[in-house]
């Protein structure tokens, strides 16, 4: 057996109970429940037809301050062990088993309910159509609670429902589905137990590694485990402003008992945590390619694939350095004026919120590394912005598009040289041909209100102070998010 880990066999009641209990959490490398209601729904399917779902991975240590629970309920004992592999399905048999709240990747509470048909054994998401039929357990939580009292109260529903009587067949068929549903309580998952003596720059290793073999972590996901590692309260900053950027000031200041003035609450975007590593990587790497940033953060000699401390640490400043600048406030809501003075009002007329974290790392770069005058620096990122929205920039390949503009910045010296060269760009993509032809075609071959040509035109009129046709009043007040639309 290996020193590493251990495999146990754990059942579905024994996951549940631990994570009601509170010793069975979340380490900080993991990220928000991401599942949507569907797949929890199949989850539960598979489990019932008895089809492989998987094996888990824990480790075997007791969490500390960063360490996260799994629902919404206050816990009653302390943390023993973090799951490594398998928080989404963990999190979907705790909700589907209990019933009870969890927090999802927008920080919001989230409740998903499974309802059951006994007759044909399909499992669906719940919702009004099957709330009222009378053929459907609305909600499996209470199969699992007590099969007798949900079957009891199946039968008298559908009892009063139905105009002729249930056979004794019919019966029997309900009792059986609600006990063999109920039975999967008693499933055994083969978990993998990583002891707790593996150091948990390992333990971050395995986990990149096992997800790495498919789709369900990106390299923005990599590069916030790593920091989970090596700058736990710089991943933690990062999650902080993500969740308060889709908060009120005064609901930040009700969530946590202290007063807060400020929120990165805006009209335009509310950035997830790895949309704000995009930016780290761009502006304290000069990296636009997130697998390059991450290869780089690990600093691994090419020849030996060691680590080597030095290059961690050097790759590490980097991004220490470049966090605080974007999560600053004034820095934040100075950028927000950039798209402001461009035209834009609202989340609606954003096209493609990559354009904006783009726009605001090469704004930060200016501000910061090349000191150019803000008022300067507005009007260049305003024209920078529309010229990126409207022409698609960071839509097609936005690593290698925004790896290519930093990468012109090499060897500029001085704000002059810096506004020479966005200015450069802008009048080579923005050309004659692209007005008189590009253009109108774009507003031919597209739908209208997902068209980038359409929202510039809409920003043009803001800008323009234009009226509306044939109805009283402007065109910025039909765009402005707080006003009430014309009709």
């Amino acid at each position: 057996m290996s020193d590493i880990y251990k495999p146990v066999d754990w059942s579905i009641q024994q996951l549940v109970d631990a994570v009601k209990a509170g010793t069975l959490t979340l380490p900080d490398l993991q990220r928000p429940f991401v599942w949507p209601a569907t797949k929890v729904r199949d989850l539960m399917d598979s489990l019932y037809r008895g089809y492989p779902v998987g094996e888990l991975m824990f480790w075997n240590q007791p969490g500390d301050d960063n360490t996260g629970t799994i629902g919404i309920d206050t816990k009653g004992q302390m943390s023993r062990q973090q799951i490594v592999d398998g928080q989404q399905r963990i999190t979907s048999l705790f909700v589907m088993v209990t019933g009870q709240t969890v927090i999802d990747d927008d920080y919001r509470k989230k409740t998903i309910r499974i309802a059951f048909n006994p007759f044909s054994e399909r499992f669906e998401v719940a919702q009004p159509a099957l709330d009222r039929s009378a053929e459907w357990v609305s909600d499996i939580s209470k199969v699992f609670s007590s099969a007798l009292v949900a079957y009891e109260t199946f039968i008298e529903r559908l009892t009063d429902a139905r105009t002729d009587p249930l056979s004794e067949g019919e019966r029997a068929q309900i009792h059986n589905a609600l006990i063999r549903l109920e039975a999967l309580k008693s499933v055994i998952f083969k978990v993998v137990e990583l002891q707790p003596d593996v150091d948990k720059a390992v333990v971050a290793d395995v986990f990149v590694r096992i997800n790495s073999e498919g789709v369900n972590l990106t390299s923005a996901d990599f590069i916030l485990t790593w920091l989970s590692v090596f700058w736990p309260e710089g991943r933690d900053e990062l999650e902080q402003f993500a969740r308060n950027a889709r908060l009120t000031a005064d609901h930040i200041s009700e969530l946590t008992g202290k007063p807060t003035s400020w929120s990165p609450k805006n009209h335009f975007v509310a950035p997830r945590p790895g949309q704000l590593v995009r930016v780290a990587v761009a502006v304290g790497q000069n990296r636009g390619r997130l697998q390059d940033a991450y290869n780089a953060l690990r600093g691994r000699d090419r020849k030996t694939g060691m680590a080597v401390p030095e290059r961690q640490a050097e790759e590490l400043a980097k991004i220490q350095s470049a966090v605080p600048l974007i999560l600053n406030s004034l820095n934040w809501d100075e950028f927000l004026r950039v798209l402001s003075k461009a035209g834009f009002r609202s989340r609606k007329m954003i096209t493609s919120e990559t354009t904006i974290l783009y726009t605001y790392a090469l704004w930060l770069l200016g501000r910061t590394k090349f000191q150019v005058d803000i008022t300067t620096l507005r009007d260049l990122m305003a024209r920078w912005f529309f010229m990126s929205q409207t022409t698609g920039r960071y839509t097609g390949s936005p690593e290698t598009r925004i790896q290519q503009d930093l990468d012109r910045l090499d060897g500029v010296e001085n704000a002059e040289e810096f506004v020479s060269m966005l200015d450069g760009v802008i009048s080579t993509v923005l050309t004659p041909d692209f007005w008189s032809i590009r253009l109108p075609e774009d507003f031919v071959s597209s739908s209208t209100t997902a068209s980038p040509a359409y929202q510039a035109y809409l920003a043009a009129l803001n800008n323009l102070d234009a009226d509306l046709f044939m109805l009283h009043g402007k065109v910025r007040d039909w765009t402005d998010p707080l006003s009430v639309r014309l009709t």
